[in-house]
């Protein structure tokens, strides 16, 4: 015999069903697959392409039960978007914004008053494909684009610079071209009037048998004549083009020291580097160097009563140095600003704002007795090549 207690007893009330009702699609209704009469294929193994302007995703889910319907509570997970499931509580209604491109997987499940959830639940799968303006293909193409716009802007930049370039050149081979006229003329015109000057004046003096003070002043004139003829040579020289380099300035410094000790007392001592660097060299540059390194030579003749003066011209780490040294008396520290014993108070202040003019230095050492040292150091800021 078998007997049967029903009091207290209550059968487990079975979890609802979940129904997956509509899908909206940027707030239109989804016509989903197979659906037929209100009945989706929610669940369908061949997911669901959706289009790729996709900005608002809508899934409407519902689920039966006969008793207490209005406690029934939803809970769902998108795969691929979602880390774990989310409870919506009492809301039906589940909205996804900006999903991006791929694929998803959308589950929904649903549980009684007692707490039961629904195991199977409802799911749907679909994908978000990727923009045409995203597509592999497009993203190549942007590249290929950007290349050529970054190449084509590096080409009419280039392109500019070099017709500027080309335009410097050109000025600057009309302003060689200019220059060179008036060395030219210069030395065709004015040399040759002031070479016939000297030599009327010297034969004047011969053939009238000049003497006394009507002679001196002949010869004043031949001597001024003569200055001028090699004050214009030196001018010359720093106009033209020819000369702008730092060779063609060291042979001249070098020639014009041998000269200016020629036929004096004072034995002159040349020491150039014998490999200077391939240096271009402006005109104002070559002069500025020239008034500082003749100032310095004419306060050793005039001054400094030496017997032997030594000039250095060298090149060290991109740097010109003239150095002139002498053994003659020497002058004290309280006259350094003028140039030396009888000298003015401009000589050595002139050295040195020359050497400013360039961004250099002139230094200078001396004491009574002990002779006279000059340093001219300048930085060469045109360097184009270097001689090995």
């Amino acid at each position: 015999m078998v007997g049967i207690d029903t009091h207290g007893w209550q059968a487990a009330k079975p979890a609802p069903r979940v129904h997956l009702e509509a899908v909206y699609v940027n707030n239109e209704l989804a016509r989903l697959p197979g659906e037929k009469d209100g009945n989706s294929s929610a669940g369908a193994s061949t997911p669901i392409k959706f289009p790729a302007d996709l900005h608002a995703l809508d899934f409407q889910v519902t689920a039966l039960s006969f008793e207490a319907p209005e406690k029934i509570r939803f809970r769902h997970k998108l795969d691929g978007f979602d880390a774990d499931w989310v409870d919506t509580g009492l809301e039906r209604r589940v909205r996804y914004k900006g999903l991006p491109s791929g694929s998803y997987n959308f589950h929904a499940t649903a549980c009684n008053a007692d707490g039961v959830w629904d195991n199977q639940g409802v799911s749907l799968a679909f994908i978000i494909p990727t923009p045409l303006w995203r597509a592999s293909w497009a993203l190549a193409l942007y590249s290929v684009v950007a290349m050529s716009l970054a190449a084509g802007t590096v080409r009419l930049v280039s392109d500019r610079r070099l017709r500027r370039h080309m335009r410097g050149m050109e000025q600057q081979r009309a302003m060689e071209r200019e220059r060179m006229r008036i060395a030219r003329n210069m030395h065709d015109e004015i040399g040759s009037k002031l070479t016939k000057i000297s030599f009327l004046s010297e034969r004047l003096k011969v053939e009238s048998g000049l003497n006394g003070h009507a002679g001196e002043k002949v010869d004043s004139i031949a001597t001024a004549s003569r200055d001028l003829l090699k004050a214009l040579d030196e001018m010359v020289w720093a106009v033209n083009p020819h000369n702008d380099t730092l060779e063609q300035l060291a042979s001249y410094l070098s020639q014009h020291a041998r000269e200016y000790f020629h036929d004096t007392a004072v034995e002159c001592d040349l020491r150039v580097q014998s490999e200077l660097p391939a240096c271009d060299v402006s005109a104002e540059f070559r002069h500025n160097i020239f008034l500082a390194f003749e100032e310095s030579l004419s306060n050793v003749l005039k001054h400094a009563h030496a017997t032997r003066v030594q000039v250095q011209i060298l090149c060290e780490q991109k740097t010109l140095q003239i150095r002139v040294s002498d053994n003659g008396v020497g002058f004290s520290s309280t006259a350094r600003n003028g140039d030396g014993p009888g000298g003015g108070r401009s000589g050595l202040t002139n050295m040195r704002q020359h050497l400013a003019d360039l961004g250099g230095t002139c230094d200078i050492w001396s004491g009574p007795g002990q002779g006279a040292k000059v340093e001219l150091r300048v930085a060469l800021h045109s360097v184009k090549t270097e001689i090995v």
